[in-house]
């Protein structure tokens, strides 16, 4: 299955770059949480829109949302990252389609 995640101020054109160079997607706390998880929207990027597109051999959580998808825990395939503003997680990710240049 693929997966998106449309341009916005957290998805700028830099963490694209970034995310096409290390074949990483990552991800913080989503608002409401304190438990750190990528994620993205199921589905190809629709036509004309701006954003990215990948896919991953990681299987996102069961949550059994139908529009969004989400990785986070302790378990294969999802790593810990660090960086200057926080800590993330992160998945591997592959067929990376950088549509924000």
């Amino acid at each position: 299955m693929s997966y998106h995640r449309k341009e916005s101020p957290t998805q700028s054109i830099r963490i694209a770059a970034l995310q096409e160079s290390s074949l990483e997607v990552w991800g913080k706390e989503p608002r409401g949480s304190n438990i750190p998880a990528v994620q993205s929207y199921k589905r190809k990027l629709p036509d004309g829109s701006r954003g990215i597109e990948f896919d991953t051999y990681v299987e996102p959580n069961s949550d059994g949302h139908p529009h969004y998808a989400s990785w986070s825990g302790e378990r294969p395939g999802i790593f810990n990252r660090n960086d200057e503003s926080g800590e993330y997680v992160a998945i591997n990710v592959f067929n990376f389609i950088n549509k924000q240049r």
